[in-house]
């Protein structure tokens, strides 16, 4: 799959996660 120029090669979507709370982490930090 080819990936779109500009973008990261690792998606930010891998690095967020939802606590027990269903606070996103990982999203602006």
């Amino acid at each position: 799959m080819m990936t779109m120029p500009g973008l990261p090669r690792r998606p930010a979507a891998a690095d967020m996660d939802m606590d027990e709370d269903g606070n996103l982490t990982g999203v602006f930090s």
